[in-house]
C-alpha cells in the first residue's frame, strides 16, 4: 500500500476546511494551498502547489527556484473552494498569471482578489502584459501596474471567511510601465499613468510596490471577470483541478537517472502520446479489454482498465513485433471485436498509397498475439481527406460486426465498395459498389433476416447514406436520410444501440433514426462549426453525445434536448498544452460495461473521462504505452560529471521534440522558443567542448524553417535569425563545432546550399568549394520528414565538418559523395574517395553517418545499398566494413565505451544485415570494427523499420530506435549479449 505524505495529507485537510466564495461570472480563479516558500528576491516567482482533485488524493508539489518563473493557470468550476496556507510576495515581486490556455483578451473587464493577510498592512497593484504587436505573448509585450494601489487590513487567521475583496476595472484604470532586469527587483517606471493600450491582455497577476515588506497571504483566490455570465454552478459542485502553464523557464527538473536494471532492456522512450489516434474500441465480451487504432500504427490492446496499451503482437522482452504485420503498415482505418469472444478481433491496416506489404482486413483469434491477413483492398489510414478516392482519419470505423451472427463481418473501403464476409473472414462478397469512398459501415442487431441482422447504414463520400433491409444482399441509397441532410456529406460517423436506435453525425447535422423515420436534432443548428463524431450507450439509447469544433453536447432525451458540457483535461503531461485538447478530434465511445465511461480520441492521443454527466467532465489522458510520435532526429550529448546533461533530445513531427532527462519518465521540457508555433523539429546537434549548447532546426510541415540555440541543454530556447529569411523552406539539418559553440553548419532543404555560422547564429554566410562556388545543395526535397544523417561535425577537431551528398535530383556535374571542410565549414574539398550509396532522400535508408568522439578524423557512413565504410584519416580514404552486405535499410551510431574495458574505444552499433544472415539486426563492435555481435533478437525488420538510429553517450549499451509512427524505442544491449 502506497504511504500517503504528510504533507498531501496536511492538503486534504486543508482543502474540506477551504473558504467558499460566491459564484461569479469568471474566466479565471486562482487558489493557492502553499506553505510558505522562500521569500522572492529578483525575477523570481513562487506559486505553491497545484491544487489536486480530492477525489483522487494525488497531491505534486512546484518546488521553487531561484531565478525560475513558474506560473500557475486554471479555470475552476464555479463554487470551488479556496486554500487555506501561506503564499510569500516579496517587494519589487508579483505573481503572474499567464493566459496562453484561454486568451481572454479584450474580453476582460475586471481583477477582484481576497486576501487575509498574516502580519502587516500592505499594499498591492494590478499587473498586466498587453500584446500590443499581435504576435502572441512574447518578451517584446509591455508590462503594465496600476497607477491606483489596494491596502488591506490585517485579517486573524479565524476571521479569514471575512477577508476583505478588492477589484479593479481593466478599462477605467491607469497604468504604469513595468520593468524587469534579470537578477533584480521588478520596478515600476516613473512616468505619467496612461490608459490601457490597444491589444490582448495575455497576463495578468498582482505586483507588490518596492516600498512593501516581506508579508504572507492565509489565504489568496484571484477572479478575472469577462461580464458575460457563465451559467451558475450548484453549490455541490466538484473541486476543480488547476493547472501548471508554460512559462518563460520551467520548473527545476528531476536530476538526470542512467540505466538501473529495473527497466525492461527493451521498451519506448515515454513521451506521452502526441500523434493522431482515430479510435478507441471497447469490448462487450470482456471488460476492460480495448483496441486503440492510431493513424500510423496500430492495434493496441489494453487488457483491463487499469493496464497500458500495448501492441497488438508481443514475443517477448526484445521482440514487440514493431516491425510485423499488421501494425505496422502505416494506417489504420478501424477494429471491430467480436461481442462474446474477447479473443477474436478484425482491424482494417494500412495506406491504400503505398503496398510494399499485405494491407486490407487482419484478424486474430488468440487476443492479438498472431494475425491472419483476410482481405486485401485499398484502404487509406492516414490520408488527406480531401483528396477524391481516400477518405479522412476523421470518418469512423470501416468495419462492423452482425450482434446477431458474429460470423458476418463487413468492411467499407476507401475505392473498392463495401465486402462482406459471412464465415468470420474465410471468404468476402462485395455487397455494394458505390462508386466512391465509403468508410462508415453500422448494423442495427434489433430486427433480423436469414439468421442475421436485417438493416445495415453505410456512409458515402458524396452520395450521402446507403442502406440495407435485407441482411446486407442489396443496398439503395436512403431518400429520406439525404433529404434531410441536403448535400451529400463529406465524412459522416454512424452509431447503433442495442435497440434499433441510429445516430448520425454529418458535418452540420445529428441525425436520428426510429420509427422508421430520420430526425434532425442537431445541437444549436445556428451555430457555426462543424460536427465530429456521435457516440451513443449501447445500452440505453436515450445516452447520446456529440461535438462541435471542441463543445461537448450530451443528452439523456435522445437528443431531443442538449446540455453544452463544461470540460476539464489533467495536466499531467507538462509539455502539453491546452488548445490541443480534443483538437481535431476523431471519434467518440462508450464503454458498454461503464454506463458512465466515455473515451475520445483526436489528433494529439486518446481520452477518457468516468463521468460523462458529471458537472464538469474530468478527461484523463490514456496514453499510457501508446505512443505514435513520427521521430525525425535524435542528440545524444556527451555526459559531464558537474553538470546535468540529458542522455536524449528528440525531434520528432507535430510536437516539435523534448528534452528527456529520464526515458521512462514523461519529458518536462519540449523544444520551443517565446513565440515559436512551428511544428516539426527536424535538425539537432550539440557542442562537444560544453554539451549545454545544443542547435535544432525547427519547421511547419510546409512552411519556413527555423534555427533556435539552447545554453541549457534544451530547457530554455530562443529563435536566431533566419538564414534564410526571403526564402520558402522547410525542415534542415545543422552541425555544431566541437570546439566553439558559436560556430555551426547549417543544410537548408529544397535545394538550398549549406550556411555557416561563427557567431552562434547572429549571421550566416554561404559555404563555398574551395573554387569559390557554392556547395551544392544536399537536401532537395522540401517536408518535414528528412530523416538523413547526412552530415556530422568533427566529435574532437573543431574546425572540421563532414557531409555526404548523392542527391538524384541534380542536373549539373557537381560534386556528389562526401565532402569535408577544414576551416569550420566555410570551404569544402570533395573526397577523392568514391563511396555509392544512397542519396538523402532515399525512403527506405538514407545515409547515415558520425564521427568517432575520441579521435579526430575518424568517420563512420552507413550508405544503404553502398554499405558500411570507415575513414581514419578525414575522409582522404575509407575502408569497407566487410561484415555487412549492401543491403538495405542500414544505418550506425557511436556511443559510450564500456566501463569495464580499458582503453576501450567508444561502441559502434550498427542496423543491417550481416553477410549470410537472413535477418536485419543490431550489431555491437567494441574495436572499432574489429569484430561484430549480434544482439539477439527473432524479430523480423520487414515492414517499419528504424528510420533513426542514436547511440547514448553517457550510459554504455543503450540505443535508440526512432520510428516513423511508433515514437522511440530503446535496446539495452549489454543486457541482451551474453
Amino acid at each position: 500500500m502506497r504511504m500517503i505524505r504528510p504533507f498531501c495529507l496536511v492538503m486534504a485537510l486543508l482543502g474540506l476546511t477551504g473558504v467558499s466564495f460566491a459564484a461569479d461570472p469568471v474566466i479565471y480563479r486562482e487558489m493557492f494551498p502553499t506553505g510558505p516558500n522562500a521569500a522572492a528576491s529578483g525575477w523570481q516567482y513562487h506559486v505553491g502547489t497545484r491544487a489536486r482533485d480530492a477525489s483522487k488524493q494525488k497531491c505534486w508539489a512546484n518546488a521553487p527556484g531561484a531565478g525560475k518563473l513558474n506560473a500557475i493557470n486554471s479555470k475552476p468550476a464555479e463554487g470551488a473552494q479556496a486554500w487555506r496556507g501561506s503564499v510569500w510576495l516579496a517587494h519589487g515581486t508579483a505573481y503572474l498569471f499567464w493566459t496562453d490556455e484561454y486568451l481572454p483578451g479584450e474580453t476582460v473587464t475586471a481583477i477582484s482578489w481576497h486576501m487575509a493577510l498574516k502580519n502587516t498592512t500592505d499594499r498591492v497593484h494590478v499587473a498586466v502584459q498587453v500584446d500590443s504587436d499581435h504576435n502572441g505573448r512574447d518578451a517584446n509585450d509591455p508590462w503594465l501596474i496600476s497607477a491606483k494601489s489596494f491596502g488591506h487590513e490585517r485579517t486573524p487567521v479565524k476571521q479569514v471567511k471575512q477577508a476583505p475583496r478588492s477589484s479593479l476595472s481593466m478599462t477605467d484604470a491607469k497604468w504604469l510601465p513595468l520593468t524587469f532586469t534579470p537578477g533584480r527587483a521588478l520596478t515600476a517606471a516613473k512616468a505619467r499613468a496612461q490608459s490601457l493600450p490597444k491589444g490582448k491582455i495575455v497576463a495578468f497577476g498582482l505586483y507588490a510596490s518596492k516600498r512593501t515588506d516581506t508579508h504572507s497571504f492565509d489565504t489568496f483566490a484571484l477572479h478575472a471577470t469577462t461580464g458575460v455570465a457563465d451559467v451558475p454552478t450548484p453549490p455541490t459542485a466538484t473541486k476543480a483541478t488547476a493547472s501548471a502553464l508554460n512559462s518563460i523557464e520551467r520548473k527545476p527538473e528531476p536530476p538526470i537517472k542512467r540505466d538501473d536494471g529495473h527497466h525492461p532492456a527493451f521498451g519506448q522512450v515515454v513521451i506521452g502520446g502526441g500523434g493522431y489516434m482515430t479510435g478507441v474500441y471497447p469490448s462487450r465480451a470482456q471488460p476492460g479489454l480495448a483496441y486503440l487504432i492510431g493513424d500510423m500504427v496500430g492495434p493496441w490492446i489494453r487488457r483491463d482498465y487499469d493496464h497500458p496499451w500495448t501492441l497488438g503482437y508481443v514475443m517477448g522482452d526484445f521482440e514487440p513485433s514493431v516491425y510485423d504485420v499488421p501494425h505496422a503498415s502505416n494506417g489504420g482505418g478501424g477494429a471491430v471485436l467480436h461481442p462474446t469472444n474477447p479473443l477474436i478481433a478484425y482491424v482494417d491496416i494500412g495506406n491504400g498509397a503505398v503496398y510494399d506489404g499485405p494491407i486490407g482486413v487482419f484478424k486474430t483469434i488468440d487476443g492479438g498475439k498472431t494475425w491472419q491477413h483476410k482481405l486485401q483492398k485499398y484502404t487509406a489510414g492516414n490520408q488527406d481527406r480531401r483528396k477524391p478516392l481516400t477518405g479522412s482519419r476523421k470518418w469512423g470505423p470501416s468495419l462492423a460486426i452482425d450482434l446477431v451472427n458474429p460470423e458476418v463481418v463487413y468492411w467499407a473501403t476507401r475505392k473498392d465498395g463495401v465486402w462482406r464476409t459471412l464465415d468470420g473472414g474465410a471468404n468476402w462478397t462485395q455487397v455494394l459498389n458505390a462508386e466512391t469512398p465509403t468508410r462508415n459501415v453500422v448494423v442495427d442487431p434489433s430486427e433480423q433476416v436469414n439468421g442475421r441482422a436485417k438493416t445495415i447504414y453505410v456512409g458515402a463520400m458524396d452520395k450521402g447514406m446507403y442502406v440495407s433491409h435485407d441482411g446486407g444482399d442489396s443496398f439503395q441509397l436512403d431518400a429520406d436520410f439525404n433529404a434531410i441532410a441536403g448535400k451529400a456529406p463529406v465524412t459522416m460517423w454512424l452509431r447503433a444501440a442495442d435497440d434499433g436506435v441510429i445516430y448520425a453525425a454529418t458535418r452540420k447535422h445529428i441525425m436520428r433514426h426510429d420509427d422508421e423515420d430520420w430526425h434532425d436534432i442537431t445541437p444549436a443548428p445556428g451555430e457555426k462549426g462543424r460536427l465530429y463524431s456521435v457516440a451513443t450507450n449501447p445500452h440505453d439509447s436515450r445516452q447520446v453525445i456529440t461535438t462541435r469544433g471542441k463543445t461537448l453536447y450530451r443528452s439523456k432525451d435522445h437528443g431531443n434536448t442538449w446540455q453544452v458540457a463544461k470540460v476539464a483535461h489533467d495536466r499531467n503531461r507538462a509539455w502539453f498544452r491546452r488548445f490541443r485538447f480534443n483538437m481535431a478530434l476523431a471519434s467518440l465511445s462508450w464503454d458498454p460495461h461503464r454506463a458512465s465511461t466515455v473515451y475520445s480520441a483526436d489528433v494529439f492521443g486518446t481520452w477518457k473521462t468516468r463521468n460523462i454527466w458529471a458537472e464538469v467532465v474530468q478527461w484523463e489522458h490514456h496514453y499510457r504505452g501508446a505512443e505514435i510520435t513520427v521521430t525525425i532526429e535524435l542528440c545524444t550529448p556527451r555526459g559531464v560529471a558537474e553538470q546535468d546533461i540529458a542522455p536524449l533530445i528528440s525531434g520528432v513531427s507535430d510536437v516539435r521534440g523534448f528534452r528527456h532527462h529520464d526515458i521512462h519518465e514523461l519529458p518536462h521540457n519540449f523544444i520551443m522558443a517565446p513565440g515559436d508555433y512551428s511544428t516539426y523539429v527536424t535538425g539537432l546537434d550539440f557542442c562537444e567542448a560544453d554539451p549545454n549548447i545544443v542547435y535544432a532546426c525547427k519547421a511547419f510541415a510546409h512552411g519556413k524553417a527555423k534555427v533556435l540555440r539552447s545554453e541549457n541543454n534544451g530547457r530554455t530556447w530562443r529563435e536566431l535569425p533566419n538564414p534564410l529569411p526571403e526564402q520558402k523552406h522547410s525542415g534542415g539539418k545543422i552541425s555544431v563545432s566541437a570546439t566553439d559553440p558559436n560556430r555551426a553548419v547549417y543544410f537548408p532543404s529544397q535545394k538550398h546550399p549549406p550556411m555557416v555560422t561563427s557567431d552562434g547564429g547572429k549571421t550566416w554566410g554561404i559555404c563555398t568549394l574551395t573554387d569559390g562556388s557554392p556547395v551544392p545543395f544536399v537536401y532537395d526535397k522540401g517536408g518535414a520528414y528528412n530523416f538523413a544523417a547526412a552530415q556530422v561535425s568533427d566529435r574532437v577537431d573543431g574546425s572540421t565538418f563532414y557531409v555526404y551528398s548523392n542527391s538524384n535530383k541534380r542536373k549539373d556535374e557537381s560534386p556528389r559523395g562526401l565532402m569535408i571542410s577544414r576551416d569550420g565549414g566555410v570551404t569544402w574539398q570533395p573526397s577523392d574517395t568514391k563511396l555509392g550509396g544512397s542519396h538523402p532522400h532515399d525512403s527506405i535508408s538514407p545515409p547515415h553517418i558520425d564521427a568517432m568522439p575520441d579521435q579526430a578524423g575518424e568517420l563512420w557512413l552507413a550508405l544503404g545499398g553502398g554499405g558500411i565504410w570507415r575513414s581514419t584519416d578525414y575522409g582522404k580514404t575509407a575502408q569497407k566494413i566487410t561484415h555487412f552486405e549492401n543491403a538495405r535499410p542500414n544505418m550506425l551510431a557511436i556511443g559510450a565505451a564500456d566501463p569495464d574495458l580499458p582503453r576501450a574505444r567508444p561502441t559502434v552499433y550498427v542496423f543491417g544485415k550481416a553477410v549470410g544472415d537472413d535477418e536485419h539486426a543490431l550489431h555491437v563492435s567494441k574495436n572499432a570494427g574489429k569484430t561484430w555481435t549480434k544482439v539477439p533478437t527473432r524479430q523480423r525488420y520487414n515492414h517499419v523499420t528504424p528510420n533513426h538510429l542514436a547511440a547514448d553517450r553517457q550510459t554504455f549499451g543503450r540505443v535508440y530506435l526512432g520510428t516513423p509512427g511508433l515514437g522511440i524505442w530503446y535496446v539495452q544491449t549489454d543486457r541482451l549479449i551474453d
